[in-house]
């Protein structure tokens, strides 16, 4: 399952990323790391960004990107 598929209010664990890309190291340095806590805070409409909360860190995510990162449900 890839983060834009989680529900709002829902919470997962981050497992990586599915593709290898140049924003990688600075979703790394964000604080998107594998074996983190992630929650869905709000989605726009028409696959819009996802606001998303990973500790106490709060941060805006294209769909584009929040497929490319892999997640497992708690």
């Amino acid at each position: 399952m890839t983060l834009s598929e989680l529900t709002v209010g829902r919470n997962a664990i981050i497992e990586g990323f599915t593709k290898n890309t140049s924003y990688n190291d600075r979703l790394i340095a964000l604080g998107v790391k594998k074996n983190k806590g992630v929650k869905v805070i709000r989605k726009s409409k028409f696959n819009g960004p996802l606001h998303i909360e990973i500790g106490t860190t709060q941060l805006m995510l294209r769909n584009l990107v929040a497929k490319q990162i892999k997640i497992s449900h708690l």
